[in-house]
């Protein structure tokens, strides 16, 4: 708590919480409750490197684990080993050999964590939350088996990773209905789903309805047409009223940061008809 509170102070959070104005301190310490969070990121990437392992290592056998590693090592620099990690089975694919993986991560992550509440007498709420802590988290991890470069972002929430980016909406929302949410993620996810700019309204409920129906919990839709984001860069006196939304907040999408704007760009890979 100490490190969190000297690393990543919340005084806007802090603020709405009960008794932290009074007291002038951090809600982690200020609530007259304790809040225990386990917070949690990057199921995708993870999911991902598994299945790539198994795939590329123990099935096909196209290179050893050895190989692998300085595959890593190097960064990728060998770009068609790169390309056969990122054709592998991925998360947000509707793909079992894929999404097993996410599952067995998460099983296991509960029986240790469940372990450390009995022996603490208190039970922690999972989250998995990103907004735009992607782009930070990605600067601190080196290359991954999933044919993510170096520093690169990692999955913007716990759908489809832009890597992998090729799927339909109805894979990513089935991968994502497998989690037993109330079991793995009390504490809640999100999940982003970039749509065609004008998608069929009688479908798009349909979709939304039936992904909460099997126990969704969270969806932040951007339905948007790249072309008009790139003429919104080139031209944003035209666009001041185009309106997008990140992770967590909208925003007018000409006042966004460089990286931002390409990343809503990079979402727009997983936009397919519906």
């Amino acid at each position: 708590v100490k490190r969190t509170l000297a690393e990543r102070p919340m005084p806007f959070t802090s603020a709405l919480m009960r008794g932290c104005i009074e007291k002038g301190q951090d809600f982690l310490v200020g609530m007259p409750y304790h809040f225990a969070g386990h917070y949690e990121r990057q199921v995708a990437n993870a999911a991902n490197a598994l299945a790539a392992i198994e795939q590329v290592v123990f099935q096909e056998k196209s290179c050893s684990l050895a190989q692998l590693a300085e595959q890593l090592r190097a960064n990728h620099a060998d770009r068609v080993r790169q390309g056969q990690l990122l054709a592998t089975h991925a998360w947000g694919h509707d793909d079992d050999r894929a999404d097993r993986w996410a599952l067995r991560l998460l099983e296991i992550r509960e029986r240790v964590l469940r372990a450390i509440d009995a022996e603490t007498g208190q039970r922690h709420l999972v989250c998995h939350v990103v907004r735009s802590l992607h782009h930070l988290d990605g600067r601190h991890i080196a290359a991954s088996p999933d044919g993510r470069l170096a520093q690169a972002p990692v999955a913007d929430s716990i759908g489809v990773a832009s890597e992998h980016a090729r799927s339909a909406p109805t894979a990513i929302l089935n991968s994502v209905a497998k989690i037993d949410a109330p079991r793995f993620y009390a504490g809640g996810y999100n999940l982003n789903l970039t749509l065609p700019a004008q998608p069929n309204s009688s479908s798009l409920r349909n979709l939304v309805e039936t992904f909460f129906r099997r126990g969704g919990q969270e969806l932040q839709i951007n339905c948007l047409d790249p072309a008009v984001l790139r003429d919104a860069q080139r031209h944003p006196e035209r666009h001041a009223d185009l309106v997008v939304r990140f992770a967590g907040f909208c925003s007018r999408f000409v006042v966004l940061s460089p990286v931002q704007q390409e990343e809503i760009l990079a979402r727009c890979r997983a936009s397919a008809a519906i």
